[in-house]
């Protein structure tokens, strides 16, 4: 009998096609046959956080 656990995930990419990048992670772990993807929030843009603070000059996350 398979019992399945509920796991969140945050997924992140700071370079090149963000959303592609992250797009292709989803459909690599949706192709797992242990891994069901039941959800997914929209996407979500934000200033990168460095030691020092946010740092606007450094690509978006």
């Amino acid at each position: 009998m398979r019992t399945w656990k509920i796991a969140v995930l945050a997924l992140g990419a700071n370079l090149g096609d963000r959303a592609k990048t992250i797009e292709i992670a989803i459909e690599q772990l949706a192709a797992q046959k242990k891994i069901r993807v039941l959800e997914r929030s929209p996407l979500v843009e934000s200033v990168a956080l460095t030691e020092s603070g946010l740092d606007e000059s450094l690509p978006s996350y």
